[in-house]
């Protein structure tokens, strides 16, 4: 067989072959990746510290525009710090915070790593305690008193602190408390006694609040009795009025009208039990004798020769 021929020969197999290749893709068609469609509900998700939610997001993916089951998977590129993350994606919150978390689609299907959603996933305080529930410590103006709000579970168990975002503040107040620590930065808030009388407190936290009483009793420590008189004779007279005062001085108003006086020795002067009106009765000195229940104090009285 001459060159020429056995050339011819082996060129026909080869443009077969190269036909081939070019004819069978466009039979068949170009293969082609399936377009997916991926979207999760709520973009935004609320959990109770102390609460396990099996699912707190709920996805929807189609593929070639047909709906497909699937579930979620929760990522983070920082580590959990106020959740925790199971296996099965149960979420529990186990402190207050903002978490940014990424979500993508598990199918059987399976999706491209780029098909996600950026969520996010708030744990807020759902209950609170507060002590103490009815204060009445307070016995003289301008003392302090520290109130505490402890967050709660749902089912009021205890939870690890530390605490923060409390907000306290006055409900009915009419001037009795200033509030001068209001927490935010922790769980305490601080009162001051500004007047007697009741205030309610309300400690607030993201949908959590809870409310107390505060009570402001002056306890009078001094009966703050006048300094001593001197009448100028018999007939002559004074009022003797006294100031009781606090442990912090401040005056008790409500204990002014509450003395009672009595005079050791009624031959020199008298003097009205209820309004200490003195009067005195004959020369000479003696004692006016203030109560205030279990407070007593006396007032050197001197009556002169004068008309």
């Amino acid at each position: 067989m001459s060159r020429g021929r056995r050339a011819f020969i082996a060129f026909v197999p080869a443009c077969f072959v190269v036909l081939l290749a070019q004819c069978v893709p466009d039979f068949l068609g170009t293969p082609r990746s399936p377009a997916f469609s991926f979207q999760v509900l709520p973009e935004t998700a609320w959990v109770a510290v102390g609460d396990m939610v099996p699912a707190p997001f709920r996805c929807a993916l189609t593929v070639d525009g047909s709906p497909v089951p699937c579930g979620i998977r929760l990522t983070s590129d920082r580590a959990y710090e106020f959740i925790q993350v199971e296996p099965d994606g149960t979420v529990r919150a186990v402190r207050r915070g903002l978490t940014p978390l990424s979500a993508s689609p598990v199918s059987l299907l399976g999706a491209p790593e780029t098909v996600r959603r950026d969520v996010l996933l708030y744990t807020f305080y759902a209950r609170l305690a507060v002590e103490p529930l009815c204060a009445d410590t307070m016995r003289s103006l301008g003392d302090t008193l520290f109130l505490s709000a402890e967050p709660r579970t749902r089912g009021n168990g205890p939870l690890p602190g530390p605490y923060a975002g409390v907000i306290w503040r006055a409900v009915t107040n009419q001037g009795v408390v200033a509030v001068l620590d209001s927490g935010f930065a922790s769980r305490w808030g601080v009162v001051r006694a500004e007047a007697n009388g009741a205030a309610t407190m309300r400690a607030v936290v993201d949908s959590a609040a809870a409310e107390c009483q505060v009570v402001v009793a002056q306890r009078p420590q001094h009966i703050g009795i006048p300094a001593p008189v001197t009448l100028s004779g018999p007939g002559a007279t004074a009022v003797l009025v006294a100031a009781p005062r606090d442990a912090r001085g401040r005056l008790v108003e409500y204990a002014v009208d509450l003395v009672r006086w009595q005079s050791l020795d009624a031959s020199v002067a008298t003097v009205d039990r209820v309004t200490g009106l003195v009067t005195g009765v004959a020369p000479g000195t003696t004692w006016m004798v203030a109560t205030l229940g279990a407070l007593t104090d006396a007032v050197f009285v001197r009556v002169g020769t004068g008309p």
